[in-house]
């Protein structure tokens, strides 16, 4: 089981069972157990979307964590107001994980395990590339920014 904290302190439990997989059919019209499907391109996949789309992963997250929230008197809206930043972060590990925990076949929990680990891999690669670009822009704005910004000359 993977457990992550929200924002307002909260400690949540993800794990996957059977009853979780139909209980996303129903409520949410998507099956968790088809992350990436051969066929489909990469945006429609389940994984891209959960990666790119915070509202979808948070619904995903509080429909997994619904007993719990249940519970503790949590509505949906008062986790999705828990959530964002580091434990948006934090909650996505603990989904991915418990995803590659819930998978019955050994070759799928491998190859899922390789998925999230290239997904990390490549989004670090992304955000180092990003900050490269940042720090150029702001190199260059800076530079002209100081040339234009000299005190006049005494002509």
């Amino acid at each position: 089981m993977r457990t992550f904290q929200d924002n307002a302190g909260r400690t949540w439990t993800v794990e996957i069972t059977v009853a979780d997989l139909k209980r996303l059919r129903a409520m949410l019209g998507i099956d968790i157990a088809n992350l990436t499907e051969p066929d489909a391109p990469p945006e429609e996949q389940l994984l891209a979307r959960l990666a790119t789309d915070p509202v979808l992963l948070v619904d995903v997250l509080y429909v997994l964590c619904l007993d719990q929230a249940e519970k503790a008197g949590v509505t949906d809206e008062q986790f999705g107001r828990a959530m964002a930043g580091d434990a948006i972060e934090e909650a996505t590990e603990a989904l991915l994980e418990a995803i590659v925990d819930f998978t019955p076949n050994p070759r799928e929990r491998a190859r899922l395990a390789r998925v999230k680990k290239g997904l990390y891999e490549t989004r670090a690669m992304l955000d180092d590339l990003y900050d490269e670009r940042l720090e150029k822009r702001i190199a260059e704005v800076t530079s002209g920014a100081s040339s234009t910004n000299s005190p006049p000359s005494q002509e």
